[in-house]
C-alpha cells in the first residue's frame, strides 16, 4: 500500500530512484514508499494487512507441517517459499511454546520419592550420578557437610568416593549437595535444565542438518537445503509433543512418551521420502544410520545440560 499523496521520486533512505511511478517499495534497500506524514488510517490499514498476512501464512504452514510431512521442505527447495513462514522463525515460535508447556508440566510434578527420602532422613543410599559415570554412598547429613567444604576438603571427599577431583566434579558435587539438602528446589533445577536444553538445541539442529547432508547430498548438494529440512522436522517434533502434552496441563500427569516418539520416527521417514525422493529401503537405511548418531548426540547434549544446571547452583 502506498500513500497516494506521496510524490517523491527517490527513496529517502538510500536516495535510489524508484523503479516506477507506482512502486510500493524501493528496489534497492526495500524500504516501503510511504510518507510518515500519511493519515493514521493508512498506518492502521498497513498494520492489519501485515498481521493477517502473517497469520494466514502461519496457519497454512502449520497445517502443511502437520498433515503433509516433508512437503514444506520440498517446496522450499523448489523455490516456492512465499506461502510459508520462514523456517527459523517457525522453529523459534514452536520451540518457545514447547518449552513453556514443558516448564509448566515440570512445575506440576512432585519431588521424586527417592530424593525426598534422602533429603528428609539420614538413610544411606546409593545416588547414581550419570554425568559422573559412578555411584557412591550418601546421606542427607553427609551432603549437608559437603555444601560447606573448601577445595581441599572437597578433593578429599571426592577421592574417598573414587571420583577424580577437578573443576567439573567439584562444581557438580557442590550443586548436588545443594539440591539434595533443599538449598535449591527441584523446580529451580528443572527451570535451569530446560533453559540449557533449549540452548543446546541451537547446536543440535545444525548438526542434524549436517548428518542429513552427509547421507542425502546426492539429492540436494547444498547444506542450506538440509538446514531448512532440519528446522522443519524439529518444528514438527515440538508440535507433536505440544499436542501430546497440552491436555496434561489440566490432567496434571503425562505418560506413554513412547507414542509421540514413534510418531516422530514415522514423521521423519515420510518427510525424508517426500523431500529427497529416494526408495523406501535406501531412505530407511540412511535414516537409521543418521538417527543413531544423532540420538547419541542428543543424549550427550542433554547430559551436558544437566551437568551445567547442577554445577550452576
Amino acid at each position: 500500500m502506498m500513500d497516494q499523496r506521496h510524490t517523491a521520486t527517490h527513496c529517502p533512505n538510500c536516495e535510489t530512484e524508484y523503479a516506477s511511478a507506482d512502486a510500493a517499495f524501493c528496489h534497492h534497500c526495500g524500504q516501503a514508499r510511504r510518507d510518515i506524514r500519511s493519515p493514521l488510517r493508512f498506518w492502521v490499514q498497513s498494520f492489519f494487512e501485515s498481521v493477517f498476512n502473517y497469520d494466514s501464512r502461519l496457519l497454512r504452514t502449520l497445517r502443511a507441517l502437520f498433515t503433509k510431512p516433508g512437503r514444506i521442505s520440498a517446496d522450499f527447495n523448489a523455490g516456492r517459499r512465499v506461502r510459508y513462514v520462514e523456517p527459523f522463525r517457525l522453529y523459534l515460535v514452536i520451540s518457545v511454546v514447547f518449552f513453556l508447556i514443558q516448564g509448566s508440566l515440570s512445575n506440576n510434578e512432585e519431588e521424586p520419592e527417592e530424593l525426598s527420602r534422602i533429603s528428609q532422613s539420614d538413610d544411606t543410599t546409593r545416588l547414581r550420578m550419570n554425568m559422573l559415570t559412578t555411584s557412591f554412598p550418601t546421606s542427607a547429613g553427609e551432603m549437608a557437610r559437603v555444601r560447606d567444604f573448601n577445595e581441599t576438603q572437597m578433593d578429599s571427599f571426592l577421592l574417598e568416593k573414587d571420583i577424580s577431583p577437578n573443576i567439573a566434579t567439584r562444581m557438580l558435587m557442590k550443586g548436588t549437595s545443594r539440591l539434595m539438602t533443599g538449598a535449591v528446589s527441584i523446580r529451580e533445577f528443572k527451570q535451569s535444565f530446560m533453559t540449557n536444553v533449549s540452548r543446546t538445541m541451537f547446536i543440535l539442529v545444525p548438526f542434524f542438518a549436517f548428518l542429513i547432508w552427509l547421507f542425502f547430498k546426492s539429492s540436494a548438494p547444498y547444506y542450506i537445503s538440509h538446514l531448512v529440512f532440519a528446522l522443519h522436522f524439529h518444528s514438527a517434533v515440538f508440535l507433536i509433543f505440544i499436542i501430546w502434552y497440552l491436555p496434561m496441563l489440566f490432567l496434571s500427569r503425562y505418560e506413554l512418551e513412547s507414542i509421540p516418539m514413534l510418531l516422530c520416527i514415522a514423521y521423519l521417514f515420510i518427510s525424508l521420502r517426500t523431500t529427497y525422493r529416494e526408495t523406501r529401503m535406501v531412505t530407511g537405511i540412511k535414516m537409521f544410520s543418521a538417527g543413531a548418531v544423532y540420538l547419541f548426540m542428543v543424549l550427550l547434549g542433554v547430559s551436558i545440560a544437566a551437568m551445567v544446571s547442577i554445577a550452576s547452583f
